[in-house]
């Protein structure tokens, strides 16, 4: 978990709290200023490799605090603590993430009902991810792609250079071809996907198999905009 000045002391112990199931998932954050952050599941993991790679947002915190709040329970009223797996900042809102897998979320209705209740007190946005936000090799394509981010940022700038010598008719068709040159068409193709200058289909094309269709995009990030931050 990661902690700074603005974390309460009560906010939930990521590493302890897994230590009971054996794992916790760790991931080099670059938006976070190249720190570890730890996570409970593999799908929070995967959310977080999104995260990095969405345009849209400017940051965001792992386990961020916890909410205190009265709630019924069973026809008793009781005081319950709720710790949110993610906030993060998009276009100048606070989007409160909670991560569960579809078979649990009616069984957690009722808390999540009640956690989006305190948070709008404060004019955040309260969603719930599944794993039907990633369809297809959405997670996997997003998996290689930030592992190019995370180990080669600094050369991707050269890597796409080749790109850029490049019309627009030239950047359309078979990666292998709109890649080939000195330098691994892989290495190009990452960059170019990475700075916006090529997009594949991310939901039914595999990266790593180097055997898909690339098209220009000017600029556009678009293909990581996975998640929607609407209500």
């Amino acid at each position: 978990m990661k902690t700074d000045k603005h974390s309460p002391v009560f906010a939930r112990n990521v590493a302890r709290r897994t230590r009971r199931a054996g794992r916790a998932y760790v991931m080099c954050s670059p938006l976070n200023g190249s720190t570890d952050v730890r996570f409970e599941s593999r799908l929070e993991l995967a959310v977080a490799q999104l995260l990095e790679l969405d345009p849209r947002v400017n940051g965001y915190r792992a386990q961020p605090y916890t909410l205190s709040f009265e709630m019924e329970l069973d026809g008793v009223v009781k005081r319950r603590l709720y710790t949110p797996d993610f906030e993060l900042e998009v276009g100048g809102i606070t989007v409160v993430i909670e991560v569960k897998p579809q078979r649990w979320v009616d069984e957690h209705a009722a808390l999540f009902a009640r956690a989006q209740s305190e948070l709008l007190k404060s004019g955040k946005r309260f969603l719930v991810v599944t794993e039907q936000s990633f369809t297809g090799h959405v997670q996997r394509n997003v998996e290689v792609l930030l592992g190019f981010y995370t180990q080669a940022g600094a050369s991707l700038q050269e890597w796409a250079a080749p790109l850029l010598l490049k019309g627009t008719d030239e950047l359309s068709g078979h990666v292998s071809r709109v890649a080939e040159g000195d330098l691994p068409s892989n290495y190009v193709a990452a960059a170019g996907v990475l700075l916006g200058i090529l997009r594949f289909d991310m939901t039914n094309d595999l990266f790593e198999t180097m055997d898909f269709d690339v098209w220009p995009t000017q600029g556009a990030l678009c293909c990581f905009e996975v998640l929607s931050y609407e209500q």
